[in-house]
């Protein structure tokens, strides 16, 4: 386990191709149960928010990716990851929040570690080109988010 926490920050790390584009290469299964996302193959600005059920400050800020998530001139991607609640209490979070943006699940807190986040939320920031450009951690209103979706592309 040690080891491929090293080669997930590593990975983390470095500035070129693949999943040392920034992002861990790692699949993480959706909280519907029906899919997966590997980030390291993010290829469009997108948000990562990595949030978790007991988080208060994470309830604050969600409604507002939904908003931008649902606002037709939105130019990113928005994915929600949450991060070691299980698939059952994670899927009654979204729908009693009325989230419909796409939400993944990192049991083992993977993504978390090789972004370095401290505390949650915290949202990533992926370029058009996969590359990570930034880690927020703390929580962000919707004017921050759409700053960040700036800094996307």
């Amino acid at each position: 386990m040690a080891g491929l926490l090293v080669s997930l920050l590593a990975a983390a790390s470095c500035a070129s191709g693949g999943s040392a584009a920034g992002m861990p290469d790692v699949v993480l299964p959706a909280a519907s149960g029906t899919d997966s996302l590997n980030p390291a193959e993010l290829r469009e600005p997108t948000l990562i928010n990595l949030w978790a059920t007991w988080c208060i400050p994470c309830k604050r800020e969600l409604p507002d990716l939904e908003r931008i998530h649902s606002d037709p001139t939105n130019a990113a991607r928005i994915i929600g990851v949450n991060v070691g609640d299980d698939e059952a209490s994670v899927r009654k979070y979204i729908n009693d929040l009325g989230l419909t943006f796409e939400q993944y699940i990192d049991l083992d807190g993977i993504v978390e570690s090789a972004l370095r986040v401290s505390t949650l939320p915290a949202t990533a920031v992926i370029g058009a080109d996969g590359r990570l450009i930034e880690v927020h951690q703390g929580v962000l209103d919707e004017a921050g988010f759409r700053a960040l979706i700036e800094k996307a592309g």
